[in-house]
Parts: C-alpha cells; structure tokens; sequence
C-alpha cells in the first residue's frame, strides 16, 4: 500500500509540482494538499496522512506550531520541514516541535525522498547544506528551549503573535479563531506583558526573529 503524504505550502505551483514528481513512484500518494497550517490540521483529520511535508514560514499559522498541532492529534505522523528558510531558529523550532527532517527546498529531489524512507524508518534528517548543525543538539539544549518563544506563550498566544505580526486587524483575527474581539485584545495584552514589549513593531520583530513569521508569506 502506498504511503500517504499531505503536502502544506502556500505556493500551488510548488505543491503541484512537488506532488507529480513524488508520484512518479508508486510507492507514494499525495492524499492531501494544504494552503496553510489550520487546513493542515482540519485535512490531516480526513485523510490521515502518514508523512507530512510542511513548509515554514506560511500565513495563519506557521509550519511550527503546525506541527506541533498535529503532532498532538497523530503522534505517529512524521513531520518534514522542506523551506526556504536556513535560520538555525527556525530549524530548532522545528525539530523541539517534533519534526523528523528538515530540508532546504534547493536541495535534490532525490535528497527529499531519502528523507521520506527515513522518517519512515523512525529516523531523523537534516540536510546536507545544514552539516555544522547536530540534531541531539537542538533537542537538549535546555537553555535555548527555555528561551524560546514558545516556552514564553502559550499555543493560542504564539498564533495571535504571528497573525499580528502579519498585519491582521483584532477583528480579522477573532474570525479566522472564532473567537471573540475582547479575547484577541486580551490575548494581546498578555503577550505584551510576558515579552515586555509595548507596540506593535517590536512584536512584529520579536515574532520574525523567534521565526514566527517572515513576512515574506
């Protein structure tokens, strides 16, 4: 039986893509694809992949807290990170959510799929281009877990960060959660006092250095 892969990006061109080469190889089926991390999690719930690809940076909901969100929910699902990204935050955000690969979206299609078999297989894997980078490392690293964001906020409260931080207005925001406009503002009002940080623009670089957003989503 096939195994079967939910490709989240929000680039259709790129999934499109990425899914026809894939399936050149019976041994895989692309059962899914995802514009974002929320339709990731609402997917994953039918059709109940077993290897996620995901990318980082996407608007709604990032590629970490994603992963963390499914993980919770299908803690046999194996997570690959396949990015743009290179900034050692975003790969030790990753792999300390749960990730079992990570690979640059330049690398060879056949490095991609040697990282499917080994997720498969129960191993991890990180890319070549990223060699100077030890995935034990990142892992029990205590002191950079706990410095990070989220160990600092919630769930809820690293999600309203990022959408902030994107530009979304308190409204938009209480929508696209369903819930109301004074949760958001209190939300909010709790991030800024964890972080001790009191306007906008220093949460906007707080989440694009923390590698909740790039604003390039």
């Amino acid at each position: 039986m096939a195994t079967k892969i939910m490709l989240v990006d929000d680039h259709r061109i790129f999934r499109e893509g990425l899914k026809a080469l894939i399936e050149s190889d019976s041994q895989y089926q692309i059962v899914a694809q995802a514009n974002h991390g929320v339709e990731a999690v609402e997917l994953a719930q039918e059709y109940l992949p077993e290897v996620a690809i995901i990318d980082v940076a996407m608007p709604q909901l990032n590629g970490i807290d994603a992963t963390k969100r499914l993980l919770l929910k299908y803690p046999k699902m194996k997570i690959i990170a396949l990015t743009m990204h290179s900034n050692r935050v975003f790969i030790e955000e990753m792999f300390r959510a749960g990730a079992s690969a990570y690979l640059h979206k330049q690398c060879p299609f056949l490095e991609l799929m040697q990282a499917i078999d080994k997720v498969i297989a129960g191993e991890t894997y990180l890319s070549s281009d990223f060699d100077n980078i030890e995935i034990g490392d990142i892992v029990e690293n205590e002191y950079s877990s706990a410095s990070s964001v989220h160990a600092i906020l919630t769930r809820r409260e690293c999600e309203i960060l990022q959408l902030l931080a994107e530009g979304n207005m308190t409204k938009e925001i209480a929508m696209s959660r369903n819930i109301s406009v004074k949760t958001v503002e209190a939300h909010r009002q709790n991030i800024m006092k964890k972080l001790k940080i009191n306007n906008l623009a220093g949460l906007t670089r707080f989440a694009i250095k923390q590698g909740l957003t790039t604003l390039d989503v």
